[in-house]
This record gives structure tokens, C-alpha cells and sequence, in this order.
């Protein structure tokens, strides 16, 4: 069984290799590195943790495609569109570094845009989480239509359902985890997506997560533009280049 990012007609794309290559084509961009220092100045984080969290993102930013809902439909033959897959990805990231790094980004709407306004400061690795989570959510920004579009809409039974990891994908995951081994020195943690089936089977845990999406419509209305907002906004950026990047050599 394939794991698909991608599927029209006789060309696809594997969700794995997706994934990967979005974080090589991000590692090389002349961004990455002066938007990692910029964020180490205004936190106070490590500049080589920095660059880590936003390639985390490139790597994690389309994850959520591997949940049932999606793979069904690629199993058929056509998977063009994912819809709302950015907020299934923050999903399904927001487990990964909730146990894999140990740290839960703040959950409430009202928490997260004093964070993101600059009102309230977070440090370490809370500032690595939301470098994490909120470029996979945001790297899509020409989907996004509304702040509605940002309200992850399902119920815990509803999500259950839907998003939990499709057995095609578990491999992919698996991968996932051994490249992140590899490949990250701060934030190897991170190698828990390789155990997100059974990480989003922990009532606990999935609820935590689903608090986080379905708040963060509000939090981003709510907020204001500050120096965070702006360098999780040029992360998104990099993430979303580079994901055309591969997806348009591999879908032609």
C-alpha cells in the first residue's frame, strides 16, 4: 500500500518522500538562516534550534494527509485536494511535539494571541513549538479564506472517525521518525511521528491537541502583528515555497 501526498491518473507522489524533500529544498534556501537568527534574537533561543523548529515544519507540513479521511480517496484512484489537511498536519504536529519535546504550546485562543501580539513572552522550547505548529498551519495561507478556515471543526468521536492515521501510512511515519534520528540534533525528539497512531489514541493527548486547532482561528484573529507574528508568518513562507517547489517537479 502507498502513502500519497498526490494521485491524478497514472502519476503520484509519496507522502514520505513529499515530506522529505519540501525539508531539503528548505534547508537550502539563503532564508532560512537569517530568519533562524532573527528569531534567536527576539526569544532568546539558539539560532541552531531555530533553524531546526522552522525545518521541522517543512517536514511535518503536509503529515496530516496521511489521516483516513484523505488516504480513502487516494486509494481510489484521485487525490487532488486535501481540504483543511493544514489543520489535520497541526494536529497531528501539536502530538509529535507535545511528546516528543515534552512542552505544550498554549492552547487557549485568548493565551495564544497575547503570545503571538507580543503581550505575553515565551521562551525555549515553547518558542520551538510554535515555530513548529503554526507555519504547518498557516503554510496553505492561499486556502485560507476566512479565519473560519482556520477552526478545526471536528469533535473528539468526529476526529476519531476521520483522522486517525490510515494503516498505508504507518510506514511513512516510521521513515519519518528514522530521518529526524538522522537529521536533527535539538529537536530529535521529534521522532515520536513515528508513534502517532498510537499517540493519538490517548484520550488525554488527543484532546489537548484538538483544544489547540480548534482555538486557533480565534487566537490569530484576535491577535496583532508583532516581531513573532511576522517570523512565523516569513516561516510560513519558507515552508510554503518550498512545498511548490517539489510538488510542481513532481506532479508535472
Amino acid at each position: 500500500m502507498t502513502c500519497y501526498a498526490w494521485r491524478k491518473g497514472g502519476k503520484a507522489e509519496e507522502l514520505c518522500e513529499h515530506l522529505v524533500g519540501t525539508y531539503e529544498v528548505a534547508k537550502r534556501t539563503w532564508e532560512l538562516k537569517a530568519l533562524s537568527r532573527k528569531v534567536s534574537k527576539l526569544t532568546g533561543l539558539d539560532a541552531e534550534e531555530c533553524r531546526e523548529a522552522i525545518l521541522a515544519a517543512a517536514l511535518l507540513h503536509d503529515v496530516g494527509k496521511a489521516a483516513v479521511e484523505y488516504q480513502v480517496e487516494c486509494a481510489k484512484g484521485c487525490c487532488e485536494s486535501f481540504p483543511g489537511h493544514y489543520l489535520v498536519s497541526t494536529l497531528y504536529a501539536y502530538v509529535t511535539v507535545k511528546e516528543g519535546l515534552g512542552v505544550a504550546a498554549p492552547c487557549s485562543s485568548d493565551e495564544l494571541a497575547k503570545v503571538l501580539s507580543g503581550e505575553e513572552k515565551v521562551e525555549g522550547d515553547a518558542v520551538s513549538a510554535l515555530l513548529i505548529l503554526l507555519p504547518v498551519a498557516l503554510h496553505h495561507y492561499h486556502q485560507i479564506h476566512s479565519y473560519q478556515s482556520l477552526r478545526y471543526q471536528e469533535d473528539e468521536e468526529r476526529a476519531r472517525a476521520r483522522h486517525t492515521v490510515h494503516a498505508a501510512c504507518h510506514p511513512c511515519l516510521k521513515k519519518l521518525a528514522r530521518f529526524i534520528e538522522r537529521s536533527f540534533s535539538r529537536l530529535n525528539g521529534l521522532e515520536k511521528v513515528g508513534e502517532l497512531p498510537q499517540l493519538l489514541s490517548q484520550r488525554e493527548t488527543l484532546i489537548q491537541a484538538l483544544i489547540f486547532v480548534q482555538n486557533l482561528g480565534d487566537a490569530v484573529q484576535c491577535s496583532e502583528a508583532s516581531s513573532l507574528s511576522l517570523a512565523i508568518e516569513a516561516a510560513a513562507g519558507i515552508v510554503n515555497l518550498s512545498d511548490g517547489e517539489v510538488a510542481a517537479k513532481a506532479r508535472r
